[in-house]
């Protein structure tokens, strides 16, 4: 919205120079008031936010003299101005007007609302046939409030007593009894996120504490039911994907306003020890079926401290997310139907299959990144098949390669120890990853992954490019299912990489944070080479592609964490000469335009990127590849195909 504003102030400026001002109507002004309200809080409105009273209405707490001479409308937020200025200029206000004036701090009685940032909808216009698209009076006072005892408050004081309740009204009261509370020492005030703020209750009884509480989301399902409320196919997947446990979303299920059949194919379909048909998936509908699926992933247990067993219908969770995501891919692949929802479902699934403390057997953490990386793969495989490689799904996948890897460095690094003293190398297997580069890597003369379309040469050809477009990455099984950890991660890295591959060379452009991820678990994984060619292409290729001035604060972190991650964990193991190469380009590139920002770091900046990092992988990576170096030196290496064969070189 910055942008949107800059450009409307410079159209703006433009009218008011001309000798006669273009004709602002009221669609302009709502256009104004619509970027206005999803802008953040200026100085001022950040001031009149603070100084705000506890009670509600939130009325202005006045601190000074100068204070109380100046006029109530000084304080109004940008969007209500604008407002009073489309009156003035002979347009009356009308029922979205009304909202924008409530989200911009101002309630249609004149009382002032929490102003809370919004991006309203771009035609903003009434629409007779579907009257639920207009944000409506009632549901934008529930939204600008505080808490969910404000939020009730709203709701039990319609702005028209007889105006009915749907499901809109709902939704916002239960949006704020689901929001999470506010952390402490952060900057944001109310109105500015989704989380709530604590409700002053310091004077107040018990009994008045209880008369304002607000309902569970049950009870307001069950008052939603009883009332006729209508819930469809849309608003059963938003309280689904929201729902706290499976029985919770089977009793939404029985109080939507779906069919009988609907029911009962949507309840067959979340209850995974059921037979289900085609014709079931597709009578459950795309939204419902997504809802389903991201349900599941999100009630998938996390291991932390204490953690107790849990049950086997608990830890199959995810597996009965993936059957249903293949399921309904399969479904309409057959049937030949649009596939709106195919690469979202996917991407749910692997994000959850990379979080960093997901339990899926109760025999330990480094059992459960194994079996979440063949996961991971499984669904890479099946996502492939439907939408092709997307870095949506990529990205989490190489999270779930980090994961598997930097679980067993400590064990490791214990094992490299006593190896030192023993000279035996039992379940030292991923020892074999992080050898030493002994040639140097030559410098790419032309594409590092790949090149255009247009430039592909013909079969007689050579072809001098790195590498040959592979197609399909995940589809291609292995003629044997990897048994041994170090085979299933050696597979998971070779697919990565030619996924990676594919998608740098003929993909859309990737982003700095997918290249600081790949660059970290191509290191976690001892592929060496591949980050000294990550780091050609980086310089190479998709630098010159980016414009002065293109980069955001938070894209120059990744790209300087990405070129640390190298020198902390790929310049030791490789020749000097490759790294000179890399070196002599980044101070040309300094000297010749600083407009990337970017630099070869320094010495101490890669031991602080080490030693920043809270999990000490970092520590243990580095701590390994400095064992492995004096190992080599000694003459004696671990042969990665016989995990207990010491072979002296």
């Amino acid at each position: 919205m910055v942008h949107n504003w800059a450009a409307m102030t410079a159209l703006l400026s433009l009218s008011s120079s001309l000798q006669q001002p273009l004709i602002i109507e009221r669609d302009s002004y709502r256009a104004i008031r619509r970027v206005l309200l999803g802008l953040p809080k200026t100085e001022s409105e950040r001031e009149t936010a603070t100084a705000l009273a506890r009670s509600w209405p939130p009325y202005r707490l006045l601190r000074d003299g100068m204070e109380e001479k100046t006029s109530p409308t000084e304080f109004l937020s940008r969007a209500v101005k604008a407002g009073l200025m489309m009156q003035d200029a002979g347009y009356s206000k009308q029922d979205i007007d009304f909202v924008m004036d409530i989200m911009g701090g101002l309630a249609p009685d004149g009382s002032p609302t929490i102003q809370t940032r919004i991006n309203l909808p771009r035609r903003v216009e009434a629409n007779p046939e579907r009257p639920g698209q207009l944000p409506r009076k009632w549901a934008a006072l529930i939204r600008a409030t505080r808490n969910a005892e404000e939020a009730y408050a709203a709701f039990r004081n319609p702005p028209d007593p007889e105006e009915p309740r749907t499901f809109d009204i709902y939704r916002e009261l239960i949006l704020k009894i689901t929001a999470g509370m506010s952390l402490s020492g952060h900057n944001n005030l109310p109105g500015d996120g989704r989380e709530v703020f604590p409700f002053d209750d310091r004077n107040l009884t018990e009994f008045e504490k209880l008369r304002l509480r607000a309902p569970s989301v049950s009870s307001l399902i069950a008052d939603m039911y009883n009332e006729g409320v209508h819930i469809g196919h849309s608003e059963l997947s938003w309280l689904t994907a929201r729902a706290p446990t499976i029985e919770d979303a089977l009793t939404y299920i029985e109080c939507s306003s779906l069919s009988c059949m609907e029911k009962k194919a949507a309840r067959i379909t979340l209850d995974e020890y059921e037979d289900r048909s085609n014709d079931e998936l597709i009578r459950v509908g795309d939204e419902i079926l997504y809802a389903f699926v991201g349900l599941l992933c999100r009630l998938q247990p996390n291991r932390t401290a204490g953690t107790l067993r849990y049950s086997y219908k608990m830890m199959h969770r995810i597996h009965h997310a993936i059957h249903l995501a293949q399921l309904y891919c399969d479904v309409h692949a057959r049937h030949k139907t649009s596939l709106n929802r195919g690469r979202p479902i996917w991407e749910v699934v692997l994000n959850t299959l990379s979080r960093p403390n997901i339990m899926l057997a109760n025999d330990g953490a480094e059992n459960d990144c194994i079996q979440a990386l063949v996961l991971a793969t499984r669904a890479m495989g099946a996502a492939e098949a439907d939408t092709g490689v997307q870095m949506a799904c990529l990205d989490p996948f190489m999270r779930a390669v980090q994961r598997a890897a930097f679980v067993r460095l400590p064990t490791l690094l214990q094992g490299v120890k006593l190896w030192d003293k023993s000279g035996k190398s039992e379940g030292l297997e991923l020892v074999s990853l992080y050898s030493r580069q002994a040639m140097p890597t030559p410098v790419p003369a032309g594409p590092v992954y790949g090149r255009q379309s247009s430039e592909w040469p013909s079969a007689s050809e050579e072809d001098e490019s790195w590498q040959e477009i592979p197609t399909p990455v995940f589809g291609q099984q292995a003629a044997d299912n990897p048994q041994r950890v170090l085979d299933i991660i050696r597979d998971a890295s070779d697919k990565m990489k030619r996924a990676w591959r594919t998608l740098a060379g003929v993909g859309p452009q990737v982003k700095p944070v997918n290249i600081n991820n790949y660059m970290r678990t191509l290191a976690v994984v001892g592929e060496y080479e591949e980050m000294v060619l990550l780091t050609w292409w980086l310089v190479k290729e998709w630098l010159p592609t980016r414009t002065e001035g293109s980069f955001s604060s938070g894209e120059g972190k990744h790209l300087t964490r990405t070129l640390l991650a190298f020198r902390a964990f790929a310049e030791p193991m490789l020749c000097d000469e490759t790294v000179a190469a890399l070196r002599e380009k980044f101070s040309a590139l300094d000297s010749a335009s600083a407009k990337h920002g970017l630099h070869w770091p320094h010495d101490a900046e890669v031991r602080e990127y080490v030693e920043s990092d809270p999990w000490e992988n970092h520590w243990n990576l580095e701590k390994l590849g400095t064992l492995m170096r004096e190992g080599h030196s000694k003459g004696r290496v671990i042969d990665g195909t016989n995990p207990l064969e010491v072979i002296d070189s």
